[in-house]
């Protein structure tokens, strides 16, 4: 893999066989709930699983690039039993 910074981005360059191993791993975390995946990593269980989705079509050839915003889960969205004020 390679990484590197151009107009304020991370531009990651990988072949497809390693994003499907990272795809996978972020696979694994996908296990939790919504609020125990929510608090353990301050994201948004659904949006995560669209990333996971489009990154395994770019590494088996159904797509060729995406955009997607990954913003920071909403606690009164995401942990929706228990939300802090």
């Amino acid at each position: 893999m390679r990484a590197a910074e151009r107009d304020n981005q991370i531009v990651l360059s990988l072949p497809p066989a390693e994003l499907l191993r990272i795809s996978a791993v972020l696979t694994e975390s996908l296990a939790l709930s919504r609020t125990e995946f929510f608090i353990r990593t301050g994201c948004s269980k659904p949006n995560v699983e669209e990333l996971v989705r489009l990154l395994e079509d770019v590494a088996e050839g159904k797509a060729q690039e995406f955009e997607l915003d990954v913003p920071a889960g909403v606690e009164a969205d995401e942990n929706t039993r228990r939300p802090r004020r």
